[in-house]
């Protein structure tokens, strides 16, 4: 019967059950050689079977550690594998490359084996040799953080053992939340009226990630200001929400015009709440007292493949993001790389067609409005996309810009896409937006 002491600050255990545990792991030559070495250690006139204090056992296991690495030793004079240390020093998260230093290693031979407790590794890196093993740290770990003894086996004889503390695989988040309107159609804004919003999010951040929901205002006409507007606005839910990588949520709103309103675009912000710069937000909503909202069409959505520089372009950033461009102050022939997404109900001929977007601080509603002169270049339906297609189509837009400072506002082309079932129909069955900001360079 093992009998122990109750003293926390002096636990004790019968050396004689220590020795009789170690029979079977250790040779009766081996276990007299430990026993010699623990009564070098204690005081004098110690006999087997007496108690030892947890220095003492403490320091045996020292010993016993020592006695594994000078067998160990021994063993790789015959051949056998012996590691001295394992590189880099610390923590070693999940799948992080190791060296394991140590001598007789035989990285080539189909018979070596790491194991990492009960997870064996026979595959290493082709810049391993005899005197280093390089490997990464197995993903199929468990109950981690822990320390996991490592060993190595070659031609049948194993080395000592050396205990590492693993640690989960650390990921850097990337990627951003994609956030669109996918809402209905709204009618006519008027003042004291509530509209329903909602807005999809498209996670596409290569973890779980939990994002605050902050809704947006920019108010660009009428004495109501953006506190007013967003006193009216209810984002359900209100967030924060997590989304795994890949996956998505629809985020509904309501939008209450104030009174004194005049024209603000109203959108939704998916910010992480643990990394600053993951965050995104789709095209806002025009509201524009008076007006219909021009929205995009799920049949039909439109968005600008890629941003073009040149001494008279650059890409105009909005959250981190390009979403338009900078325009000098000059005549530019901007080509567009128009994307068309379609769904089974949007294949068929396109229009398109690109205006400064009525009622922004440029003014107006024309073509012209004494900052920006657009000129579409399309005139018929001419371009066909097929069924759940994505065409990629150049439109070009010849533009005027006499806004030699104004750099910091931003305008907006309202971009249209026309559907006509036929070259010969007469109307078009339904009409996709896109609104591509720009602004002065």
């Amino acid at each position: 019967m093992v009998q122990t002491t109750s003293d926390p600050g002096s636990i004790s255990v019968p050396m004689s059950s220590i020795l009789d545990a170690l029979e079977g792991v250790l040779t009766e030559a081996e276990r007299n050689a430990l026993f010699e070495q623990l009564i070098g250690l204690r005081p004098s006139g110690v006999a087997p079977g007496d108690l030892i204090t947890a220095e003492l056992f403490n320091q045996m296991l020292s010993d016993i550690n020592d006695l594994s690495i000078r067998l160990a030793a021994i063993e790789g004079a015959s051949g056998g594998p012996v590691i001295d240390h394992i590189e880099p020093q610390g923590d070693k998260p999940v799948t992080s490359k190791i060296t394991i230093v140590g001598a007789n290693f035989r990285p080539d031979d189909v018979d070596t084996v790491v194991s990492f407790g009960t997870v064996k590794i026979t595959d290493f890196f082709l810049e391993s040799d005899e005197m280093h093993l390089i490997l990464p740290v197995p993903v199929s770990l468990q109950g981690l953080p822990a320390d996991i003894p490592v060993t190595v086996t070659c031609n049948g004889k194993t080395s000592n053992a050396v205990k590492i503390h693993v640690v989960p695989q650390v990921i850097t988040p990337t990627g951003f939340p994609h956030v669109t309107y996918q809402g209905a159609a709204l009618p006519v804004i008027v003042i004291g009226t509530t509209y329903d919003l909602t807005w999809h999010i498209h996670s596409q951040v290569n973890v779980s990630q939990t994002f605050d929901l902050i809704p947006t205002v920019n108010v660009q006409s009428g004495t109501a200001n953006a506190a007013a507007w967003l006193a009216g606005v209810q984002v359900i839910p209100p967030g924060p929400v997590t989304i795994e990588p890949g996956a998505s949520l629809d985020i509904a709103m309501k939008v209450k015009v104030p009174a004194n309103a005049g024209v603000a675009d109203v959108g939704l912000r998916a910010e992480s709440t643990t990394v600053d710069v993951i965050q995104g937000q789709g095209a806002p909503l025009h509201f524009a007292v008076g007006d219909t909202p021009k929205l995009p069409d799920n049949r039909a959505l439109l968005s600008v493949a890629q941003f073009v520089s040149s001494a008279k372009l650059s890409s105009l950033n909005i959250n981190g993001e390009p979403k338009g461009f900078r325009i000098a102050p000059s005549q530019v022939k901007l080509a567009l790389p128009l994307q068309v997404s379609t769904n089974a109900q949007g294949s068929g001929f396109y229009l398109f067609e690109g205006v400064p977007e009525p009622g922004t601080p440029s003014g107006g509603g024309g073509p012209q409005n004494g900052r920006w002169t657009i000129e579409p270049t399309s005139s018929k339906p001419e371009d066909l996309v097929e069924v759940g297609a994505t065409k990629i189509i150049p439109y070009q837009l010849q533009i005027s810009s006499s806004a030699v400072a104004d750099t910091d506002t931003v305008s907006h082309i309202l971009l249209s896409a026309m559907h006509f079932a036929t070259r010969q129909s007469a109307q078009p069955d339904f009409t996709s937006y896109v609104r591509i900001p720009i602004a002065g360079k």
